[in-house]
């Protein structure tokens, strides 16, 4: 039998003193059973079942950085009082798999930075499924359908959206409005009562291969002071009104650059102006 040898633990001790620094503990992982706040920085949140919130508002409000909630695709139900994810100056913060509704809006980020809103439906709320008033965030592969104003709302700066949906939402699928520098990427709005996507007194956004089919108005709709917009590779098809619409335009000169998008079967044409996309049907 081998002698133990005190020398090679103390080399041992040693050695995992010097690397402990650099293991990356596990986070607590807390089960929600009820609406309230999250305030613990870094813990891992689960849904334990389906929360209904009861007067006078929110669901859950998250406000302390880098948590993670995980709905497990349980459904958080309103009363239409207030918001029903609430993300208020954070950062660091995901939820995903959640199921919002029958709120005054779905889920909401205010002032938050490099947040990531992921894999969740929102629907039958007032106003917005979802506002993104906040910079640097993902926002991505989620629902938002039959809500009562717009699907998707982005304000913020250097937010990412891609791989959503939104349709039958009451007025547009997704709206750009505010900072701009956001980009917009493979979203499919359809059979929204006004624009699919909607870009309004916002700049420097690329909106790039998005789909925007059988909306009743335009499917891409710029208006307001929106500048250096770049709209490129995006079909719109079967929109009541325009493929394309620019209302930004001084004397007939369109200052947003719209390149190699694709429009056919819109009920009013392809564009206006225009030159916005091939072929003009």
């Amino acid at each position: 039998m081998k002698r133990f040898n005190m020398k090679s633990l103390i080399l041992l001790l040693l050695l995992i003193l010097l690397i402990n620094p650099f293991i990356k503990h596990a986070h607590a992982v807390t089960m929600v059973e009820s609406c309230g706040i999250l305030s613990i920085p870094g813990e891992i949140y689960y849904l334990k079942k389906d929360l209904t919130a009861t007067l006078p508002g929110f669901c859950i409000n998250v406000n302390a950085d880098n948590i993670t909630l995980d709905c497990k695709w349980f459904t958080i139900t309103g009363n239409g009082e207030q918001p029903g994810i609430v993300l208020n100056t954070v950062s660091g913060v995901t939820v995903r798999n959640c199921t919002i509704q029958k709120f005054n809006t779905g889920l909401i980020d205010v002032n938050g930075n490099n947040n990531t809103i992921e894999k969740n439906t929102s629907r039958n709320n007032i106003y917005d499924g979802f506002v993104i008033n906040a910079n640097n965030n993902s926002v991505f592969q989620n629902i938002a359908h039959d809500n009562g104003n717009s699907g998707i709302s982005i304000g913020g700066k250097n937010n990412d959206a891609y791989y959503n949906r939104a349709y039958s939402n009451t007025q547009s699928g997704i709206v750009l409005f505010g900072h701009g520098d956001n980009y917009v990427f493979k979203n499919l709005s359809q059979k929204n009562t006004l624009s699919g996507i909607l870009i309004n007194n916002s700049d420097n956004n690329q909106v790039i291969r998005n789909r925007v089919y059988y909306n009743k108005e335009n499917g891409i709709y710029t208006l307001g002071n929106s500048n250096q917009n770049i709209i490129a590779g995006n079909n719109a098809e079967s929109n009541a009104e325009y493929g394309f619409k620019d209302n930004t335009a001084n004397n007939n000169i369109v200052d947003n650059d719209y390149l190699r998008n694709r429009c056919i079967s819109n009920q009013i044409g392809g564009s206006n102006t225009s030159n916005l996309c091939t072929p003009q049907l």
